[in-house]
């Protein structure tokens, strides 16, 4: 440490005699004016959506079961272990109101079917033990914006858990994300392991609003901890001190919480007790992380470079933040996805490291285009390199390219040079394995480009963006362009050959307008852009995942190609799902495809696999979520 505090405050104590439990007397007297008095404790939502709601019919005190006649029932049901513990009373109007220390915690949620929840009976016909294991073996990296989203639902929707014994703990490759035996046999072992899961994927915002619904008679350290570093990488530092201030005094001999205190009373300009909670930690030896009294040091005036740190932790993002000092080197190519998302998020970063922790965030699906484009907004240009962003950008390289172009496009009122300079910033998208944020960035954008004959041209470009960020009806336009103008020159051929496949994996109205897949490999192959290899089975594989036909046989497609390498997913899991989805189990059926995608995501999927989860997906109602993930895979493998 560079500088002792000792040295710089005006009052000595003497701790060397102070036991450990004075510490819990600090932490009772913490409540400082600038935590204390200026935040109130918010009131917390007690129960999730769903629980509460209005009975038609008024002379029955029970909620009626719906017929299993679907994946996403109209109402919720209850029935069976479900039901376990929730009893209810009839109030005034058909208005049912259970009561609340009854409700089972793992039932907790914040999407109902109406809000893209998977519905109350999600998990019927699916053992607790199943679910557990599975959950267990989810990814634990999705750049794909589809899987990220059925992730998201899965784990956020409203649906209580079947009783029955935990399952055997997965493999110990899980990490932070697998239950242990202590949280395995707690009643909130569920809701432990999906914030956990949330957490791990970067879905920030989601894991606070899952555990802002968790009442408060719902005890447990690993949730509380969860809730407050989620707070944490969202720049919460109010609401997530004033949760540590009621958690000290009953985890007071964990270090993440005396350290936790020790940095909120010093954010909070209350000095003496931080540095007090400071030599409380150096009395127990608690002096192995370097970096974080090196930030301490910075609320009492220290100076100087930061050390190194292996990782960054949420409680070290709040303390760089609060204390406006500059990621240490090399911070950011070790960070995990919630780093990640709070790097990208942070106003007090330079505009650079900003932009280059925002574009990495949005490339994996963390943050959305929005967010980076008020990275890239941030970032300062003179007039003449935004007059000249085409020749100004072959000077430069990383976020700054980016940038400039991203600023030239807003700042640009024709269409004509607008799109001109959108296709050569995808085009760098697409050399920096940028492309997935470049369509969460751009796609807004295209969008408010009409589809006109002078930007024929375009139309490949701005067809495959909009069809990429589900806005199938605007991509028909650019199609429907390129049809009209095939008639008179090559462009439109082009744009006809670029844009079918994707017209018929969204389910347009096109697919038998336009021949099969023989006539569009004919198209291409005419136009001098004959597909990549393994495109033509790709497709053919996700047509018939989707329940269509095509001329072009199997044994056609064999004879031209070498087998694929790609590994075959294991036999058990493709059964598997293929049970789960003809049995209509939806919450077993997600989680099966998502792990059967892996890692690897739609773009490197097997075939097989891939085929699968779409066709499962389709099976139980999730159509346009199949064909998401369907456009994703052909649009990374160069359709």
């Amino acid at each position: 440490m560079s500088a002792s505090h000792a040295d710089l405050r005006r009052p000595t104590y003497a701790v060397a005699t102070l036991c450990l439990s004075a510490l819990v007397c600090v932490a009772a007297l913490s409540v400082r004016p600038a935590l204390g008095q200026g935040v109130q404790p918010s009131p917390v939502t007690l129960v999730p959506r769903n629980v509460l709601r209005v009975i038609p019919a008024p002379e029955t005190a029970t909620l009626a079961a719906p017929e299993p006649s679907g994946f996403a029932p109209s109402a919720p049901d209850l029935s069976g272990q479900g039901r376990q513990g929730i009893q209810g009373s009839q109030g005034v109007q058909g208005i049912e109101i259970n009561r609340l220390d009854e409700i089972p915690p793992e039932a907790i949620g914040t999407l109902g079917p109406e809000d893209g929840g998977f519905g109350i009976d999600m998990w019927r016909g699916t053992s607790r033990g199943v679910i557990e294991g599975l959950l267990q073996r989810l990814p634990a990296h999705m750049s794909s914006r589809a899987m990220r989203d059925l992730t998201r639902r899965l784990l956020l929707s409203v649906a209580p858990p079947p009783a029955g014994k935990p399952a055997a703990l997965a493999s110990a490759t899980l990490g932070a994300s697998g239950l242990t035996a202590q949280d395995s046999a707690m009643p909130v072992g569920l809701l432990v392991l999906r914030a956990r899961l949330l957490a791990g994927l970067g879905e920030v915002p989601a894991v606070v609003s899952l555990l802002s619904v968790v009442p408060g008679h719902v005890a447990q350290e690993s949730l509380e901890r969860l809730y407050v570093e989620a707070l944490f990488l969202s720049h919460e530092r109010d609401e997530a001190c004033r949760r540590v201030g009621n958690a000290i005094a009953v985890y007071h001999e964990l270090p993440f919480w005396q350290k936790s205190m020790a940095f909120c009373n010093m954010a909070g300009g209350d000095l003496d007790r931080g540095m007090l909670g400071l030599d409380l930690l150096r009395e127990q030896g608690l002096t192995d992380d370097p970096l974080y009294f090196a930030l301490a040091n910075r609320f009492i005036g220290a100076k100087g470079p930061l050390p190194a740190a292996d990782s960054l932790t949420p409680l070290h993002i709040a303390m760089l933040h609060a204390a406006e000092a500059p990621l240490p080197t090399g911070a950011l190519e070790g960070a995990g996805p919630g780093l990640l998302y709070a790097m990208a998020t942070d106003p007090n970063l330079t505009p650079a490291e900003r932009s280059a922790a925002a574009v990495r965030a949005c490339a994996q699906g963390i943050i959305d285009g929005a967010a980076l484009a008020q990275g890239y907004q941030a970032m300062s240009f003179d007039p003449e390199q935004l007059g000249n962003a085409l020749s100004a950008v072959t000077r430069m390289d990383g976020p700054a390219a980016h940038a400039l172009l991203y600023q030239a496009i807003q700042g640009e009122a024709l269409p004509a040079t607008r799109a001109e300079v959108l296709r050569v910033a995808l085009d760098m998208a697409k050399d920096d394995a940028l492309y997935p944020a470049a369509v969460a960035l751009y796609g807004p954008l295209i969008g408010g480009i009409e589809a006109v004959p002078q930007l024929t041209w375009f139309a490949p470009t701005a067809g495959r963006m909009l069809y990429a960020t589900g806005r199938h009806d605007l991509a028909g336009d650019w199609l429907t362009l390129g049809r009209q103008e095939s008639l008179i020159n090559s462009q439109g051929s082009a744009a006809v050959a670029a844009l079918w496949p994707f017209s018929r994996l969204a389910g347009g109205d096109s697919v038998t307008t336009q021949g099969d897949l023989a006539s569009w490999l004919a198209m291409r192959e005419a136009a001098g852009a004959t597909p990549p290899d393994g495109a033509i089975a790709l497709l053919r594989v996700l047509f018939q995942a989707l329940g269509e036909t095509d001329s072009l046989s199997w044994v056609d497609i064999a004879a031209r190609r070498d087998p694929a390498g790609r590994p075959m997913p294991d036999a058990a899991f493709l059964y598997a799902l293929e049970d789960a989805s003809e049995a209509r189990r939806v919450g077993e059926t997600v989680l099966l495809s998502l792990i059967l995608l892996g890692d690897a995501g739609p773009v490197g999927a097997h075939g097989r696999a891939l085929g699968a989860a779409v066709s499962a997906l389709s099976r139980i109602g999730l159509e346009n979520e199949a064909r998401a993930l369907a456009i994703e895979a052909a649009l990374g493998n160069g359709v």
